[in-house]
């Protein structure tokens, strides 16, 4: 628990299930995804744009149900291998 510092000791309880806070069901929602699993690989960066697309399209619609704008856009890819790239762009005024 030492070398996590001082949130050392929260971090040992709640991964224990010991968490005393209370619940906020209203709080403001700090991100809004959406994610899309493919069964195989896409074709062409064609193929790739168009399930960007959508991807965008959904998180749109998700932000405006909860009268929200995006700071930051982040994109990850997974291979098949596991292997996966992260790329993040945050902008001052919303997305």
């Amino acid at each position: 628990m030492e070398r996590f510092g001082k949130v050392g000791h929260y971090y040992y309880e709640v991964t224990r299930g010991k968490d005393d806070r209370p619940v906020n069901p209203d709080r403001l929602r700090q991100s809004i995804g959406v994610e899309q699993s493919f069964v195989e690989d896409l074709p062409s960066l064609e193929a790739m744009g168009i399930e960007l697309e959508k991807l965008a399209h959904t998180i749109k619609l998700r932000l405006d149900q909860h009268q929200q704008v995006g700071q930051t856009l982040t994109l990850k890819i997974k291979y098949s291998d596991y292997q996966q790239i992260t790329r993040s762009l945050t902008v001052s005024k919303g997305l």
